[in-house]
């Protein structure tokens, strides 16, 4: 799995990064995408039951990641609750979100009380934070996707979203997604 985060990071492979990777596949409900033997890509999901929410720690797609098939993992774990929260410089992840919940804050709207209250019991909110839910320099004055170009959205609401963030000095973006109805799409 650490292969295909670094290919799916664009990161070099690093001690850090390997504990990192480490940290984050042993955080919850692990789901693992095999092609060929090899482990081409992951998702990691930090169950709150009692909150009925998730937190979706970890995304990775590899080359070689059957099309479809990280959207259809968050999807169907999504839905077995009220609310998914992910911390992303990724469009991609930004689109994901969209097209599997209903709502995703920050998005159409801004945070208010009961959102931050969310964030704040999975331990998500930050003093980093500005009320537009980018939270400044999270990942330590770098971005987190290593090498070569961002790939962006063609979804100008999307892009308009992740705008806001500073790459190169770390900022993160807090997504807050109401699940209810999601892309008529997936399948089970």
């Amino acid at each position: 799995m650490f292969a295909a985060a670094c290919e799916g990071f664009r990161r070099v492979p690093t001690e850090d990064f390997r504990k990192d990777v480490a940290e984050h596949v042993r955080d919850g409900v692990l789901y693992v995408i095999i092609k060929d033997s090899k482990a081409v890509g992951f998702a990691v999901f930090k169950d709150y039951p009692e909150l009925k929410t998730t937190y979706i720690s970890g995304i990775v797609k590899g080359s070689g990641t059957p099309s479809g098939i990280v959207e259809k993992i968050v999807a169907r774990h999504v839905s077995n609750f009220e609310t998914a929260v992910v911390r992303t410089q990724n469009d991609r992840v930004v689109e994901i979100m969209k097209g599997v919940c209903r709502e995703v804050i920050p998005i159409r709207r801004e945070a208010d009380e009961k959102d931050l209250d969310i964030l704040k019991q999975t331990k998500l909110f930050s003093p980093k934070m500005s009320s537009d839910l980018v939270v400044h320099g999270h990942y330590s004055g770098s971005p987190m996707i290593g090498e070569g170009e961002r790939r962006r959205s063609q979804d100008e609401e999307v892009r308009k979203t992740t705008d806001r963030l500073d790459y190169e000095k770390g900022d993160a973006l807090i997504l807050i997604g109401f699940i209810g109805c999601y892309n008529n799409e997936v399948t089970t």
